[in-house]
């Protein structure tokens, strides 16, 4: 994530920043406008352009990366073929993470080992993405709430199909399943554990529904197509595939909710959070939250450049860590994925803590304070978990890949910067702990 926070340092030199409310109503509704979400989706940025809220579960994203991690970023910026639009992506690390639960349309007979399109025309804005897949005459947009994503093909007339992708996976990756419930939804789960090569994995539910109902349907083990309506594999790639017969030109609309705790939590997530809304209600109500987390810091000077790389940057910082608790509060707890429940704030996942401890985690006390005071009581949720505050955590399993005990500084600065909305008295606890006994920890 550090390659992140140098833009946002340069832009405040040259931009003079004014934070006020009156200015705020009447600018708001445009700042969207400078936002690239193109930058930093090449030269090893690790950036992903699709649609996601600020802080957010789904990262709704294309996949050009190849069809198995070959490189830590999913999406790299002319990248010759898209593989499919994952539900779930990582931005900025230096290893490879997620982008594992693919949708992927296809026009005419499908082909399932050729599951990818030439495509152009891509554009993106906070909360949107579409494309247009040259290979299959299908146009693509995506958006997202907190927990689940949306998306609309528009194919021509004919046979449409949707591949839905769990072959992706790492050297951890072992289980997966996938259930075709009815002629309109399918849900599953896998496991994803790839990240700098450290043990420790977690279980990604999904749940995915569709506006029609399938002409035909059927699950692909291996790329051989089986007469099963469910399936459950160790190490073995799956897919399911689903076909429409158009008799017109037409889109096919699909919902999907997102859960680190069960698949009922997943449907929960995208009933309560899309329900009966369009797509475009969806892409306005994205668009607006946006806007009003983007006006909290309105500039004034600089050129349209200027203000694309302040910006962008401001919106780059709301990546990570996001959001792992679901709508009921549930999530996994640290280590032991035991299911816990939070009713005073959200739990956040992924902390980079070494990349994030310097500038990340300080320009969110004077900016986002609300958001960084939840940063901190999800760590120290942690420490109550697992005994020891994090060093570099992904969904609730400690990775380890760095050195020192940067959550001591974080916490310490949030505490100083007047966030104290915080077990104080437990965060002292934490920290000393973890300094007291780092050393038995490392040799451990």
């Amino acid at each position: 994530m550090k390659n992140l926070l140098n833009y946002y340092a340069v832009a405040i030199l040259f931009l003079l920043v004014h934070c006020s409310e009156q200015k705020q109503k009447s600018s708001q509704d445009d700042l969207i406008r400078y936002v690239n979400p193109f930058i930093g989706t090449s030269e090893g940025g690790n950036l992903q352009p699709g649609a996601h809220l600020p802080f957010g579960m789904v990262h709704f994203s294309p996949v050009n990366n190849g069809d198995s991690f070959c490189e830590a970023a999913n999406y790299i910026y002319k990248n010759p073929f898209i593989y499919g639009f994952g539900l779930l992506n990582i931005s900025g690390t230096g290893c490879a993470n997620y982008g594992s639960i693919l949708i992927m349309p296809a026009s005419g007979e499908p082909t399932v080992k050729k599951r990818y399109s030439k495509y152009s025309d891509e554009f993106a804005e906070p909360g949107y993405y579409s494309v247009m897949l040259d290979s299959q005459h299908i146009k693509t947009e995506l958006t997202a709430t907190l927990r689940a994503g949306f998306a609309r093909f528009t194919f021509r007339k004919g046979k449409a199909n949707i591949f839905i992708d769990l072959s992706r996976m790492g050297n951890q990756d072992t289980a997966f399943t996938l259930n075709i419930e009815s002629d309109k939804e399918i849900s599953g789960y896998r496991t994803d554990g790839q990240f700098c090569g450290k043990p420790g994995t977690n279980k990604e539910f999904f749940i995915i529904r569709f506006n029609k109902s399938f002409a035909s349907s059927s699950l692909v083990k291996n790329d051989q197509i089986l007469n099963q309506r469910i399936i459950s594999v160790q190490k073995d790639k799956i897919l399911a595939l689903v076909s429409f017969e158009l008799n017109k030109d037409d889109s096919i609309e699909v919902t999907a909710g997102v859960s680190f705790v069960s698949i009922a939590n997943a449907k929960e997530n995208l009933e309560k959070e899309i329900a009966d809304k369009s797509f475009d209600q969806v892409r306005r109500d994205a668009k607006a939250i946006w806007n009003e987390k983007l006006s909290v810091i309105l500039v004034e000077g600089g050129t349209d450049t200027d203000k694309i790389k302040f910006y962008t940057a401001l919106y780059h910082t709301m990546s990570h860590p996001n959001i792992l608790s679901d709508c009921n509060g549930e999530y996994p707890a640290m280590d032991t994925h035991k299911i816990m429940k939070t009713t005073d704030h959200n739990r956040y996942t992924i902390y980079s803590l070494w990349d994030t401890y310097r500038t990340f985690h300080p320009f969110m006390t004077l900016v986002y304070p609300e958001v960084q005071s939840e940063f901190v009581k999800s760590m120290l949720d942690m420490y109550k978990e697992y005994g020891w505050l994090p060093h570099w955590e992904l969904n609730s399993v400690e990775k380890g890949v760095m050195n020192g005990d940067p959550s001591l500084t974080v916490i310490s600065d949030t505490y100083f910067k007047g966030i104290k909305d915080f077990d104080t008295t437990l965060a002292l606890d934490a920290m000393v702990h973890n300094t007291e006994k780092c050393y038995e920890k490392d040799e451990a």
